[in-house]
């Protein structure tokens, strides 16, 4: 069997820009300040994370950090916030609100938000007579 380690599918780096996006504009919202660029300068590597700043909190993003890493960062941001969480689109709840869900795998058993499993048949029961 062979496994490629291509690129990605445009569909798929299409989706991840657009969470990111989104996310930046919810934590922008919440009063999060968020920069984004390339974290090397002067031959140095700069780490990307949380910070306070003059009294404000900052998330300092890197564009060549995987997109996981990248979701992490705002959930650990989130996670030290209180706020309704209504201001989170629903279709972000799962990947953002909580700390043990992986976008990319599931538990066996469990399928990923958004998909229809349908309910197991109920087992007759048997009447010997």
């Amino acid at each position: 069997m062979v496994i490629s380690f291509g690129p990605k599918k445009p569909e798929r780096v299409k989706w991840e820009k657009n969470t990111l996006s989104r996310l930046e504009k919810i934590a922008k919202s919440l009063g999060v300040r968020v920069s984004t660029g390339k974290l090397f300068y002067a031959g140095l590597k700069l780490a990307p994370g949380k910070c306070r700043l003059r009294g404000e909190t900052w998330l300092i993003l890197d564009t060549h950090q995987p997109f996981d890493e990248q979701v992490d960062l705002y959930r650990e941001v989130f996670s030290q916030m209180e706020f309704d969480h209504s201001v989170i689109p629903e279709d972000l709840r799962d990947l953002i609100l909580s700390e043990d869900v992986n976008p990319f795998t599931y538990p066996i058993g469990t399928p990923p938000p958004g998909v229809y499993v349908p309910p197991s048949p109920e087992p007759e029961d048997s009447q010997d007579s």
